[in-house]
């Protein structure tokens, strides 16, 4: 929107796995659905990743570890795997407060959505889901989706990455021959 104000042009508008933020958030249906699916669907793994993020980063951040075991104060490598997490966490945070002040308003240009084949469980599974993220609204012009392989959060790591470099490269070429057209 900022660009197109100042007079630039805009050939194409990608969204790479993104939620309309205006969609309502999902409540603790679909917190537990999303986490038993993946749960079923990759194992252990997220059970772990979901235990570092839920209960070791926060025990972490407290310092309640390094007082139990004596070691407050201690200049390890652990202290640097906290200041990480943090971080991590902190980012994370920073993104959450930028989404709930972002107002998306309508956009006339043409758009392409890259959507991951996991989405679902990363968007609003106790609603009924929108193939278009909730895009399509705000999409004037024409939105294509491309359904990539991986999760939200490895959708863009090899080797999924290259379909979406693929369906990307493709999609810029068509919207640089359109432009070329039309002048």
């Amino acid at each position: 929107q900022q660009l197109t104000q100042r007079g630039e042009e805009i050939a194409l508008l990608a969204l790479l796995d993104a939620y309309n933020p205006l969609l309502p958030p999902g409540g603790r249906v679909y917190k537990a659905r999303a986490h038993a699916a993946r749960s079923k669907h990759f194992g252990a793994p997220h059970l772990m990743e979901f235990a570092k993020w839920r209960i070791w980063y926060p025990i972490q951040r407290s310092g309640l570890l390094n007082k139990l075991t004596g070691t407050e104060g201690d200049e390890s490598a652990s202290e640097f795997e906290t200041a990480h997490a943090i971080l991590e966490q902190k980012m994370i945070m920073a993104w959450v407060a930028a989404e709930k002040k972002y107002k998306p308003k309508p956009y006339a240009g043409d758009a392409i959505l890259f959507r991951s084949k996991w989405d679902l469980l990363h968007g609003r599974i106790d609603l009924k889901p929108e193939r278009d993220n909730g895009w399509g609204k705000l999409i004037k012009g024409e939105l294509q989706i491309v359904d990539v392989p991986g999760t939200h959060d490895s959708f863009l790591l090899e080797p999924n990455v290259q379909n979406v470099a693929s369906a990307l490269a493709s999609a810029l070429r068509d919207a640089e021959r359109s432009r070329r057209g039309t002048r």
